[in-house]
């Protein structure tokens, strides 16, 4: 028996492997892709803070970049910005900032929501005067309205507005390759591992379409947290499991509960 790792290509692949290691056979097959999109650096030069909800924002943010390099006057721009405070979703996020030379690294609670507060708590206490602008790097779709709940708090009052910057898009599956279908229907997967409320909801889109919904309901589905679940139980699914708290390390105990307990 397998886990079928949903996550685009090269964080399964590096879920898979830390898996391995832990004796844990799975397998990768995206249900969706990354791609980055080219925007240019200095639109952010006027940035109070960054907000950065994934690590995908920040390579999206790498990815500009490595396109600026050549470009003397962006230089100063970018190491600005790193002095400039970083608001990252969670741990992970955080570390990956980190590894890029930000200095001012605040860290969330594993959800948008978490930042919520401390984003309204740094323009308060900013000694800039007039306009705040917080750039989200962010892909086109996003699970929480970040900009909605600072508004909703009060942002106006602090001249903090939430400047959008989509540095990545992702792409759906709409096919399942015949290898899974027959791994599926010959039961050789008892695990499935959905990290976003949109990848769950590609997964039950296509297993609908493939007719492979009965088949589903023998398999453990492990979510990230309950915003990723919650679609899974709205069409009662009945083997769902949460993460204790919404990252990669907390998703891999529970696999490891799951199996080697």
């Amino acid at each position: 028996m397998s886990i079928w790792i949903t996550r685009p290509k090269v964080d399964g692949i590096a879920l898979k492997a830390r898996l391995s290691q832990l004796g844990i056979s799975a397998f990768a097959e995206p249900l969706s892709e990354i791609e980055y999109s080219d925007f240019d650096i200095a639109v952010l030069t006027d940035a109070a803070g960054l907000i950065v909800t994934s690590r995908n924002g920040l390579k999206g943010f790498a990815s500009a970049v490595n396109l600026s390099a050549d470009c003397s006057d962006l230089k100063a721009v970018i190491e600005t910005l790193k002095g400039r405070p970083l608001f990252a979703v969670g741990k992970a996020t955080a570390e990956m900032a980190e590894e890029l030379g930000f200095k001012d690294i605040r860290i969330g609670g594993g959800r948008a929501e978490t930042l919520v507060e401390m984003v309204l708590k740094e323009a308060e206490n900013s000694e800039r005067s007039g306009r705040q602008n917080f750039y989200h790097l962010r892909g086109e779709k996003i699970a929480f309205d970040l900009e909605a709940a600072l508004k909703e708090r009060g942002a106006q009052d602090l001249d903090l507005h939430l400047m959008p910057v989509h540095c990545y898009k992702l792409s759906e599956a709409q096919i399942l390759p015949s290898d899974l279908i027959e791994r599926l229907t010959k039961k050789q997967i008892n695990t499935v591992v959905l990290m976003s409320p949109r990848t769950t909801r590609i997964y039950i889109r296509l297993m609908k379409a493939y007719q492979l919904t009965e088949i589903a309901q023998d398999l453990h589905h492990c979510c990230l947290s309950d915003a990723v679940a919650e679609p899974l139980r709205q069409i009662g699914t009945r083997n769902v499991s949460v993460s204790e708290f919404p990252d990669q390390t907390h998703m891999i105990r529970l696999l490891k509960s799951l199996y080697l307990s």
